[in-house]
């Protein structure tokens, strides 16, 4: 199965040459490829030939070039094709990728204006079946800061070099999902199951003191909720890739006295309710095993083994591997 990169990669030349009449059909193609391109050129070609956007065989189009390429006038091409001809940004290649998933995917530099020429009405998934927003942050784990953060949980250090390979910083990364996610509101972007663990971390470390008094509650309760799908990056599986859920575990205290107003529930309920994680949910159960959830009446261990389904196959499993590794959570609840 070709992917992407192989199916793209023939365009980006800077000389272009017409093999046969058919391929001079798809001169555009190579045009956008080159480094030298601009948005007047592609208004020049455009007056003077006529274009076919999409190539049967694969189903790529100029607009899916250009982004691949990502050239120093990547935005003035995007807007003279998307000028020319608007729904470009919605023609998907025959794997399914559309422009915005390809720039997510392959750029290392990225610009908030190309961004936000490519975004389509929907957010469409991928071939894979990834959000846009899973792309970026799959695409900025490659940079070393991300991977430590993540990883080690070594934030990057203002009065440092970042990593040797900082192209995507913390901050553009931040910027660019909440473009994604389409929203300005913190609560909102941490419902989203898609809201990935490290957007958090950054929003974090950039709170200060009195901010993260009044929004923090919030944040965790609903960060508790978003946890169940920050999966790591397929590359990535096997490998001890933290969680959100065991980043707020290092604050122990917060989880026993934030409760959210309407239910007057802890974001450990919210997690045990909706997480996957069992060896995380394992851990949240013996830190806080005698906080009874108010809308239940269950004690955590149950509340995590009653919020499974037979399909998940942990139900009694899991709740007596509970107990015979951690006798605690069976004494008494006050």
């Amino acid at each position: 199965m070709l992917t992407s990169e192989r199916i793209l990669s023939p365009f980006l030349s800077e000389t272009a040459v017409r093999q046969r009449a058919s391929e001079s059909l798809y001169e555009l193609h190579h045009l956008v490829g080159r480094h030298s391109t601009t948005g007047d050129s592609i208004r020049d070609y455009h007056k003077q030939h006529s274009v076919k956007w999409q190539i049967p065989s694969t189903g790529v189009t100029p607009l899916h070039v250009a982004v691949f390429r990502n050239s120093y006038h990547v935005l003035s091409v995007l807007q003279a094709l998307l000028e020319i001809e608007p729904s470009l940004r919605e023609m998907p290649m025959l794997d399914g990728n559309l422009p915005l998933h390809i720039y997510l995917q392959h750029a290392m530099t990225m610009d908030r204006k190309v961004l936000q020429l490519l975004l389509t009405p929907d957010n469409a998934l991928s071939q894979h079946g990834d959000r846009p927003i899973t792309l970026l942050y799959h695409n900025v784990l490659r940079f070393q800061w991300a991977r430590n953060w993540e990883l080690y949980d070594l934030p990057p250090r203002h009065d440092t070099q970042q990593s040797w390979l900082t192209i995507i910083s913390p901050q553009q990364f931040l910027e660019y999902a909440l473009l994604l996610l389409q929203t300005g509101d913190v609560y909102t972007m941490c419902q989203s199951p898609e809201c990935p663990p490290l957007v958090l971390r950054i929003l974090f470390k950039k709170l200060d003191d009195r901010v993260l008094q009044e929004r923090y509650p919030f944040l965790l309760h609903a960060a508790a909720q978003a946890t169940a799908s920050c999966r790591p990056p397929r590359w990535h599986e096997g490998t001890p890739w933290p969680t959100l859920i065991s980043y707020l575990l290092q604050r122990v205290d917060q989880q026993r006295t934030t409760r959210d107003h309407r239910h007057q529930r802890l974001p450990l309920h919210y997690a045990l309710q909706h997480s996957t994680n069992e060896s995380d949910m394992k851990q949240l159960v013996t830190v806080s095993y005698d906080v009874i959830d108010p809308v239940t009446q269950l004690p955590p261990a149950l509340l995590y083994a009653s919020s499974r389904t037979t399909e998940d196959e942990v139900n009694l499993d899991w709740l007596y591997e509970l107990v015979r590794s951690y006798p605690v959570v069976c004494l008494p609840c006050s």
